[in-house]
């Protein structure tokens, strides 16, 4: 459930930056040609963060999953041998 909250608010953070930075830049005192490429390139920075973070987060959820996996194989051996144990009484 944290990672859920975590995640939103990286994507807001992310939103918020990109938002407030293009609002600064249309509010700037700049000529059209300097201005198009302020916004590309922070529009540029924006996405590489972007893909970072959802690379980050693809990779935790892989960990995740490898770590479920796990989880469940113990159990069931767990299981497994609880069963044995009780049909030999």
């Amino acid at each position: 459930m944290g990672d859920k909250h975590t995640k939103s608010f990286l994507l807001g953070a992310v939103i918020g930056g990109v938002l407030g930075g293009v609002s600064a830049l249309l509010f700037a005192p700049k000529s059209g040609e300097k201005l198009r490429k302020d916004i590309k390139k922070k529009y540029s920075e924006a996405s590489d963060k972007a893909h970072e973070l959802v690379s980050e987060m693809t990779e935790h959820a892989q960990e995740l999953v490898e770590k479920a996996k796990e989880i469940a194989e113990d159990t069931k051996e767990t299981a497994q041998s609880l069963i044995k144990e009780f049909r030999k009484r």
